[in-house]
């Protein structure tokens, strides 16, 4: 009887056991599965296009702000000496400019006229002078250095005339066309060099690019800043989205445009539904180990991003979501 009774005993021991396993099996393929992603938004760094000093700090951080709002003030003395210098370039060209166009003056015609009269008076005597030394060369009655000093100086006379008239006949022409294309390229560069810094002056005033919030604002009155230098950081809070690390294996469920919902535990647990706006078209680190034992591989994990379908008032970056694989992806 005994012998009938051990077999029956162990028979119902290893029945239960095995009912227990699967039971924990089907209990465990039921467990939730969470991931938990974060809120995300876009963020505006504005930086000064200028170097300068914070001459003004027009707001702070947390303060909501429109598009066009006075964030800083820069003080830049290096640009106000530049502006200095290109208004005294352009009053130089444009001198120089009305100064061709115009055309010579009276008094600098009749001071050409003058010169020529001189030169040409000049040239007379040595015209003369040279006439006497020849004579007395051709008589022998001089050495021929004498005669040779007479001829430079009447050589230089007759150059001298020559110069005095092409004077003369510019100051009566007035300036070449060509002259006058020259220095009104130079008039307009020195307009577009103004502009140039002219412009510059509006960057000492930073003004906001978006309606946001301020995240923060990274200098404080007095301070110097360098060009490009990052100043004030704008949160766009009417523009914002989930990230998800998504498992590879669940990959395949996640199509763009579709929806998810997850939990927000920051807005007392409210559930959210998202839009699915970008898979990452490249998987991250691998979250989990394989072993030899289960011939399982490296999963690879996909950024997902989601929008919410409405508008969630007080939704705001760096809040969690929690994402449910098992509510989200039948069959998961």
């Amino acid at each position: 009887m005994k012998k009938v009774i051990l077999p029956v005993l162990v028979g119902i021991a290893g029945l239960a056991l095995l009912l227990l396993a699967v039971g924990g099996a089907l209990d465990v393929s039921n467990k939730p599965v969470f991931i938990q992603g974060e809120i995300d938004a876009t963020r505006v760094d504005v930086s000064a296009k200028i170097s300068g000093r914070v001459a003004e700090q027009a707001v702070r951080d947390g303060a909501q702000v429109a598009a066009g709002e006075l964030l800083l003030v820069l003080d830049s003395p290096e640009l106000q000496a530049r502006v200095r210098q290109a208004e005294a370039n352009l009053a130089a060209a444009r001198a120089q400019l009305e100064k061709v166009r115009n055309g010579t003056r009276v008094e600098e015609v009749r001071q050409a006229e003058n010169a020529h009269a001189e030169a040409v008076a000049a040239l007379t005597v040595a015209e003369q002078t040279f006439a006497r030394i020849k004579r007395l060369h051709d008589a022998r009655a001089i050495s021929s250095q004498n005669y040779d000093e007479a001829k430079s100086q009447l050589d230089m006379a007759r150059e001298r005339e020559k110069r005095a008239r092409a004077a003369m006949d510019m100051a009566h022409a007035g300036a070449r066309a060509e002259d006058e294309q020259a220095v009104d390229a130079q008039a307009r560069l020195a307009e577009a060099k103004l502009a140039e810094v002219e412009s510059m002056r509006a960057d000492v005033q930073l003004r906001s690019p978006i309606n946001g919030e301020v995240n923060k604002v990274l200098v404080r009155q007095g301070e110097l800043v360098s060009a490009g230098y990052p100043l004030v950081t704008l949160v766009d809070l009417n523009d914002v989205w989930a990230v998800v690390q998504l498992r590879e294996e669940y990959l395949t469920h996640i199509r763009m445009g579709e929806t998810f919902k997850a939990r927000v535990p920051a807005l007392g647990d409210k559930e959210v539904t998202f839009r699915v706006t970008y898979i990452a078209p490249l998987g991250d680190f691998a979250t989990w180990r394989a072993t030899n034992d289960s011939g399982s591989f490296d999963l690879k994990t996909f950024e997902i991003h989601g929008q919410p379908v409405e508008s969630v008032p007080g939704l705001r970056p760096g809040m969690s979501v929690i994402f449910d694989i098992k509510d989200n992806i039948p069959g998961a």
